[in-house]
């Protein structure tokens, strides 16, 4: 049975989903659970193999994600790192956090506590997975890395992990929707055999979300 990595671009796969399947939810209300996510994936990709030989285990979890302020969100901040705390009590998971960047800032606080703000975004977690990628595709415990993201910048990182590795199978994973326009986003990796993409669904998604909502930053 091969030993799976699963790599997660998380806001990327949590908002997607969210957009294809439940458009008018609000993505703080239930976060995706990596360690969820990343069992009904791998049940979903076996019960697609006719090869028991390529059946996979999962062993690593990767999570890549912003982290909010404890300035300008500190409510979002402390509820990322309680997640993060949740997450990691199943020593196959890993979260590995960047700051998000913030622009627009102002001197007077919210209400809340927290500082003014016009926009927030996520800086370096598309290098990071890139990096994780071709990491784990060099590591002798793990016979398949699996890229869970809708990021066409990644395809590049997927592509050297393909030319560098002789032995670890290297797959994507990418929601889903038949009855949505442009249903399927995922990348497309220009490598010499196709990269194989499973294709999740609705009941993945609903399957991997938090049983007890908690505060989510976009």
């Amino acid at each position: 049975m091969l030993r799976a990595a699963v790599i997660i671009d998380y806001q990327n796969v949590h908002l997607t989903g969210v957009d294809l399947f439940a458009a008018k939810r609000d993505p703080r209300s239930n976060p995706l659970n990596p360690l969820l996510f990343a069992t009904n994936l791998i049940a979903e990709r076996n019960s697609q193999i006719t090869d028991k030989r390529i059946l996979a285990s999962l062993t690593r979890v990767e999570v890549y994600r912003g982290l909010p302020s404890s300035v300008h969100d500190p409510r979002d901040n402390a509820s990322n790192l309680e997640q993060q705390r949740l997450w990691t009590r199943d020593n196959r998971v890993t979260v590995t956090h960047r700051p998000l960047k913030y622009t627009g800032t102002k001197n007077s606080a919210t209400s809340q506590g927290s500082r003014g703000y016009l926009t927030k975004t996520e800086k370096g977690i598309d290098v990071l997975c890139a990096l994780a990628v071709v990491r784990n595709t060099q590591s002798p415990l793990i016979d398949l890395v699996i890229m869970a993201s809708h990021d066409s910048d990644l395809e590049p990182a997927v592509e050297e992990a393909v030319r560098l590795s002789d032995r670890t199978k290297i797959e994507t994973a990418s929601w889903f929707n038949p009855k949505v326009t442009q249903g399927w986003v995922r990348m497309n990796p220009r490598t010499p055999q196709p990269i194989w993409n499973n294709r999740l669904g609705k009941s993945v998604m609903e399957s991997s979300t938090d049983k007890i909502p908690r505060s989510f930053s976009r």
